[in-house]
């Protein structure tokens, strides 16, 4: 229902009517221009109220009739599964070939990575993964001397995590696997 409708300007015109005859007939008894004066203010709040309300609803038009480009992206992510989303926001694993003088090397890359692991490096963290203690913990970050390696352990997570095998790390905890090794293995394809 839109806020303009008959009941608003009856009130204006009741608080107006009613606020006037209070201030303007100095004849009549006081008892009268006081109740002529509390009516008018009853009637001049609710007036007030119904004019506020008719600026929030045209500002909520105004609003949506701006914003209906990103309101109608929203409605049509709503309807995405999870794999049309991670599709949509790039969250697959891409294997690129760099070409060298020995050949080909390939590189698995994960969205906000800038530089991939090769197959090797994916197969040793899987390996050190698989054989530590903390399962299903990975390794945790924190600990390592060497910045390589553990930029190696932070693109390793996010291919895991791309991919789906593990969640990601949450301030100073480490990621979690939510598969067990024989699939993390398989999924790897290591």
């Amino acid at each position: 229902m839109t806020p303009v409708s008959p009941g608003y300007l009856f009130c204006g015109l009741v608080a107006v009517l009613t606020g006037s005859l209070a201030a303007y007939q100095h004849d009549w008894p006081p008892f009268a221009r006081v109740l002529l004066a509390g009516v008018a203010l009853v009637f001049g709040v609710v007036f007030v109220f119904f004019v506020l309300d008719l600026l929030v609803y045209l500002y909520g038009r105004a609003v949506s009739a701006t914003r209906y480009p990103d309101i109608r992206r929203m409605e049509l992510l709503k309807l995405l599964n999870e794999t049309q989303l991670r599709a949509l926001m790039g969250g697959y694993v891409t294997v690129t070939g760099i070409p060298s003088q020995a050949g080909i090397i390939w590189r698995y890359q994960a969205p906000g990575m800038t530089d991939g692991l090769t197959p090797e490096q994916v197969k040793k963290w899987a390996d050190l993964c698989s054989t530590s203690p903390d399962w299903p913990d990975m390794p945790p970050q924190h600990g390592m001397n060497d910045n390589a390696e553990r930029g190696e352990l932070r693109a390793f997570t996010r291919i895991a995590v791309a991919l789906g095998l593990a969640e990601d790390a949450v301030g100073p905890l480490p990621a979690k696997w939510k598969v067990n090794r024989r699939t993390m293995y398989e999924r790897l394809e290591v």
